[in-house]
């Protein structure tokens, strides 16, 4: 720098080095909210997934019979005479979970938003399966992109 400025090339230099600063801090910041998106969907994910099995829990628990139980649905009958209907339904990448009750309209009422959506993994697809076992238990098993939620419960017996 002399009596008049600076120069060309050391203003240049000084661009260039706030240039390499500035794209630093941007890839860090990007990085930053990329993990932190990454971690808000996976929330999301585990609170649909610990609502959903919650709630089949409590079906389970006031039901007095499995109606069926297959490899996509379950209908089980509720000890209050209404039956309660969950269905795994095909989407785009991966599989919604829906549940229903018919209080006599034969599940006319469809429900507009899944409990839970689950993402196909790479290497295998999404999926709920119900099966019963011979003691009366009622397996239901999620599985997506964060692994697989096995749960097993059996409907309420009258003593």
């Amino acid at each position: 720098m002399d009596a008049r400025g600076f120069t060309l090339v050391e203003v240049l230099i000084a661009t260039a080095i706030t240039a390499l600063v500035a794209a630093a801090a941007f890839a860090l910041l990007d990085g930053g909210m990329t993990v932190h998106e990454r971690g808000f969907e996976m929330g999301l994910r585990a609170q649909g997934m610990a609502t959903a099995t919650t709630i089949l829990r409590s079906d389970l628990a006031r039901a007095d019979s499995v109606v069926h139980a297959g490899p996509d649905s379950l209908q089980l009958l509720l000890n209050d005479g209404r039956r309660v209907a969950w269905a795994a339904r095909p989407r785009s990448q991966g599989v919604a979970v829906f549940r229903s009750i018919d209080a006599g309209s034969g599940f006319q009422e469809r429900p507009l938003r899944p409990l839970v959506e689950l993402d196909d993994a790479p290497s295998s697809p999404a999926s709920l399966d119900f099966a019963t076992t011979t003691g009366g238990l009622v397996e239901a098993t999620f599985s997506d992109t964060e692994g697989t939620l096995r749960v097993e419960a059996a409907p309420w017996r009258r003593p």
